[in-house]
């Protein structure tokens, strides 16, 4: 009686152990099972996106998708948010291509970058922006968000995006180089010049300053005999000294356009040596 009751008391024991020991599998393989069940999205390179440009120029670069076999539905992206020196951008400013746009498309709203089907296989997709000349300087931040219709696919990653859009100015004459024939200022023999200007500083001011005309022989006219104006304005008889740095005209952020049509002459004097004379008109670009 004694041992079968030890007996019993085994087998107890080891169906305990085994009925443990099931337990402790069975638990293993649902943890294994649940953490398999969801989708991963690898994003190169990982730090995102940084793009540089200028004004009046275009900027672009790529971003690889790398999804992993139980990635099995569609993925969409779009732009967040966007944002220069605390203001906030317009989103559609920014742009991609995937194999599933329709070429270049605005990311104000999500869109394709994987079907579901790739099936392990990486997938590139273009940014691009293109700022215009009221676009400020600075550096533009956002951030790429996921969009899926799964649960399961929460945990995709967002992508940052960066932008830096330099500083610049451009300013150009026609023509480039110029004559001025002496005369007097009764009767002044005038040389036109466009200027052809543009900036995405939102506030500017253009300088001007003549140096003074020499000869080969080293025989100068001084630059407080060289006059300037802006042509069709409202008092086109003021002529303006070119021996000191004058403002000649100021604005905001512009496109390259023909901003004025200058009008320069120099004032002759009997003592003046007869030849042709060289010299320097300077430009300078104050920015605020």
């Amino acid at each position: 009686m004694m041992l079968v009751v030890m007996m019993m008391q085994v087998m107890k024991r080891q169906r305990k152990r085994m009925t443990s020991r099931f337990k402790l599998i069975l638990c293993a393989y649902f943890s294994l099972y649940s953490i398999q069940a969801f989708a991963t999205l690898g994003v190169f390179p990982v730090t995102g996106l940084s793009l540089n440009t200028s004004a009046g120029d275009s900027t672009q670069g790529s971003l690889k998708f790398v999804p992993d076999a139980a990635e099995t539905i569609p993925v969409f992206y779009k732009l967040a948010d966007f944002n220069v020196n605390d203001k906030e951008v317009d989103k559609s400013k920014l742009l991609i291509k995937t194999l599933y746009t329709n070429g270049f498309e605005s990311l104000d709203q999500y869109r394709p970058v994987l079907s579901g089907k790739e099936n392990q296989l990486p997938l590139a997709a273009i940014i691009k922006f293109e700022p215009s000349w009221y676009d400020l300087p600075g550096t533009y931040t956002g951030l790429l968000i996921p969009g899926v219709n799964d649960a399961d696919h929460n945990q995709l990653p967002s992508v940052p995006v960066s932008v830096v859009v330099n500083p610049i100015s451009r300013l150009s004459l026609e023509p480039a180089t110029f004559s001025i024939a002496t005369s007097s200022m009764a009767l002044p023999v005038i040389s036109e010049v466009d200027l052809l200007f543009g900036t995405n500083r939102s506030l500017w001011s253009l300088y001007i300053k003549a140096e003074n005309l020499a000869k080969q022989s080293g025989v100068e006219i001084e630059s407080d005999r060289i006059y300037v104006r802006i042509k069709n304005v409202e008092t086109p008889n003021t002529w303006l000294l070119l021996d000191q740095p004058l403002k000649i005209i100021s604005g905001s952020a512009t496109s390259i356009h023909n901003i004025a049509t200058l009008e320069f002459f120099v004032d002759a004097k009997l003592a003046d040596k007869s030849g042709e004379y060289t010299g320097l008109i300077k430009f300078f670009v104050q920015n605020y």
